[in-house]
């Protein structure tokens, strides 16, 4: 089963992070996740932790786990999930919002 999870965030690191660990913790064998944030352009060091953090799952040997982020201005949270959304592939079994 494939999972698609976005998290919105904006200006709430410390909280980010921990919400980043308890995604990735949710695979197993049979269940692939992607975790897609949807940063509304934070000031508070989120897109440097999110780029750092990106470029080390590449690295990671975590299976079934994959991750993305964005980091633009939006429209308030609402809209940061609905961006996440559009991203999916077409073959995504459970798309949600965390």
């Amino acid at each position: 089963m494939k999972f698609w999870i976005v998290t919105p965030s904006y200006n709430h690191l410390d909280y980010l992070k921990l919400a980043i660990m308890s995604v990735a913790d949710q695979t197993r064998s049979n269940i692939q996740v992607h975790h897609h944030i949807q940063d509304g352009n934070s000031s508070d060091g989120t897109y440097e932790y999110l780029k750092k953090y990106a470029e080390n799952i590449k690295d990671s040997s975590k299976k079934n786990y994959t991750f993305s982020f964005e980091s633009k201005k939006d429209e308030g949270m609402y809209d940061a999930i609905n961006r996440g959304w559009k991203l999916a592939p077409t073959d995504i079994d459970v798309i949600a919002h965390l």
